[in-house]
C-alpha cells in the first residue's frame, strides 16, 4: 500500500510537491515553501494539514515543509483511495 500511495502522488505534477519518501505506510509528502502564500505563524506544513483536514483528512506536520501520512496497517484500497482524492483535490486548490 505504501509503494501505491507514493506512485500515485509521484505522478502529480503539482509544484507544491517536491517528493514523496518513507518506508512501508509512514510517508513523508516534501512541499516547496516558495510555492504557498507566506501565512503569519503558520508554515508550509501546517497550512497544508489544516486544509487537509477542513477537508475530512487528518495528517500532522513533520517540520515545517513536510507533511506526514501514516494511515493505519489495516487500511483498506477504498480508504487509501479516499484519502488520495482528498489529498489531490485540497493540494489543486492551494
Amino acid at each position: 500500500m505504501g509503494e501505491r500511495i507514493q506512485r500515485e502522488v509521484r505522478s502529480w505534477s503539482f509544484p507544491q510537491i517536491t517528493g514523496i519518501r518513507g518506508r512501508g505506510l509512514l510517508l513523508g509528502i516534501a512541499l516547496d515553501p516558495q510555492q504557498f502564500v507566506s501565512v503569519e505563524g503558520k508554515t508550509p506544513a501546517q497550512q497544508l494539514v489544516y486544509a487537509l483536514m477542513a477537508n475530512g483528512l487528518i495528517t500532522v506536520p513533520a517540520g515545517p515543509s513536510t507533511v506526514r501520512l501514516l494511515p493505519p496497517l489495516n487500511v483498506s484500497e477504498a480508504e487509501i483511495d479516499e484519502s488520495l482524492s482528498i489529498l489531490r483535490e485540497t493540494i489543486s486548490r492551494l
